[in-house]
């Protein structure tokens, strides 16, 4: 029996591990289909009337083009993860390349919720943050380094 309770069991064929896992194998099947469904949802995002969204619309706009980047990156963790995964730097470029999709979400709420100080204050210090991540994965790699979606 798959529920108990109205509750999932761990170990039942529709428990969410399991979801997550067939979604995977999925993403790794199909990733022409993949890339088609972001390129839609990054279209629907377009189309998505700013103005009506009210005081926060550009904020909501933004945080639905860093959550279409966000998935985006993570379905290229498990079409390419593999090979990438043995690389040393390479949480060093996940943690850039999340937040190249998050950084201008982040800069606006600040903007709007902390005011301008607080704002050029947080620039400078994300700003400091990525180049000491940089420093980094130069400094492990030892040789010249491209950063993709690095920011």
């Amino acid at each position: 029996m798959a529920t108990q309770g109205g509750q999932m069991q761990p170990g039942s064929p529709m428990g969410p591990a399991n979801a997550l896992s067939q979604y995977k194998a999925y993403v790794r099947a199909n990733p022409a289909q993949i890339k088609r469904a972001e390129e839609m949802g990054r279209l629907g995002a377009m189309l998505l009337p700013v103005g009506r969204l009210g005081e926060y619309s550009e904020l909501i706009n933004e945080l639905f083009y860093a959550i279409l980047g966000l998935v985006g990156a993570f379905h290229d963790h498990l079409i390419h993860g593999q090979e990438q995964a043995r690389l040393s730097f390479h949480r060093l470029r996940v943690l850039l390349n999340l937040l190249s999709h998050t950084e201008v979400v982040l800069e606006m709420a600040c903007s709007h919720f902390g005011g301008e100080a607080n704002h050029q204050k947080f620039i400078y210090s994300l700003e400091c943050f990525k180049a000491i991540v940089r420093l980094m994965i130069l400094s492990k790699t030892s040789k010249n380094t491209i950063l993709m979606n690095g920011g």
